[in-house]
């Protein structure tokens, strides 16, 4: 009677179409207790993924509830990423540095996503550009909870991202930059959701599915999103789909376009201009963006 009862609701949290695998066996549940209700849950599925999660899960008759995934406050953006990995990490995320040793806590809450390897390389970049003046205010211990920039992934210490999960949910928060893994990419996007004004990406997502899971999360003022890719990156990404080797090599087409194609929505914002992508800024005609020629 347990086990009945806890299947009553069943959530079921996916990524795209990877399944995590204990995900995939649960439609065993539905064969040995079909009156129990189930509800799978997903933030960035099109039609032939819900299709997969449906069949999987061994779910029929099933009632399909769909949201507009077009968030307008989101401002999309992809840059090409030159030269050799350590070099042109090194060329993107020192400006970054040299900004925020200028405006210190007036900089923009910003989330900076790289793998493991280089969250690490991040961070140390950040320590030696900084030096004492890591830390704020000026003259203040030498305390991670005073640093303007931290990292969080795996191998830190359960007390350390703690600290780091505590200060960037508090409205007096020093720290500016965050570097970590996008696997607790949501999470730290929740918390910071009432700040958050820039979240960059280092490196390709093996979908469009990912990139676009992270930012479905209650965000509601404006916000950047920054994808650095090069060729490498996309030459790599030839074992899985199509969909964001071809988002990096969009030249002539809205970002926020394909973006929605991809997952199906019928709804698109309109008249959002130099708001939408990299793509419409460059030709957004309002007066604005007139005047700014000028």
């Amino acid at each position: 009677m347990l086990h009945v009862n806890l299947l009553k609701f069943c959530f079921i949290l996916s990524r795209g179409n990877e399944f995590r695998t204990n995900y995939s066996q649960l439609g065993m549940f539905s064969a040995f207790f079909p009156n129990a209700p189930m509800i799978a849950l997903t933030a960035t599925a099109n039609l032939m993924i819900r299709v997969q999660i449906k069949h999987s899960l061994n779910m029929k008759s099933s009632v399909e509830i769909i949201g507009n995934p077009d968030r307008r406050n989101i401002f999309y953006s992809k840059e090409l990423r030159d030269g050799e990995e350590l070099v042109s990490y090194e060329m993107i995320l020192k400006p970054i540095a040299m900004k925020l040793i200028k405006l210190k806590v007036n900089y923009p809450p910003t989330i900076i996503y790289l793998p493991l390897r280089w969250c690490g390389f991040a961070y140390k970049l950040f320590d030696r550009v900084f030096g004492k003046a890591q830390y704020y205010p000026d003259e203040t211990d030498s305390i991670p909870e005073k640093r303007l920039f931290a990292q969080y992934n795996a191998p830190q210490t359960s007390a350390m991202k703690e600290m780091i999960l505590v200060q960037i949910s508090s409205e007096s928060s020093i720290i500016r930059i965050v570097f970590a893994t996008v696997a607790i990419r949501i999470g730290l996007i929740y918390l910071t959701s009432g700040k958050l004004l820039i979240l960059v990406h280092h490196h390709l997502f093996s979908s469009i599915s990912k990139k676009q899971g992270g930012l479905a999360v209650m965000v509601f003022h404006p916000i950047k999103a920054l994808l650095y890719y090069n060729n490498r990156d996309i030459a790599k990404n030839r074992h899985f789909g199509e969909d964001m080797r071809t988002y990096c090599k969009l030249e002539h087409q809205c970002l926020r376009k394909f973006l929605i194609e991809y997952l199906q929505c019928e709804k698109l914002c309109t008249n959002i201009g130099h708001g939408c992508c990299s793509f419409c800024s460059m030709h957004c005609k309002c007066l604005n963006c007139e005047l700014e020629c000028l």
